[in-house]
């Protein structure tokens, strides 16, 4: 997810300015807090996705498949 390469916490992608989608990123990076707090959620999507739109309504359009995955493959900043 390209707003996650933008805040570095890809590991092996430099910070930097990769897209203009502020939505994306503000949802793959709810979802990596969210994972930090609670890695059992990786388990599950829709509950992840869930928990990142707390009660508001939007279409996932695959975002936590690939913050998902990106945390199972290990290729996510994990610490502070």
């Amino acid at each position: 997810m390209l707003g996650l390469c933008e805040e570095g916490v890809v590991l092996g992608m430099p910070r930097g300015k990769y897209s203009r989608s502020l939505d994306n990123k503000k949802y793959a990076l709810q979802a990596l807090e969210l994972l930090l707090k609670d890695p059992r959620l990786a388990q599950d999507e829709q509950a992840l996705w869930a928990r990142v739109m707390a009660g508001r309504q939007n279409s996932m359009n695959s975002q936590m498949d690939v913050v998902i995955a990106l945390w199972n493959a290990n290729m996510l900043a994990k610490g502070s």
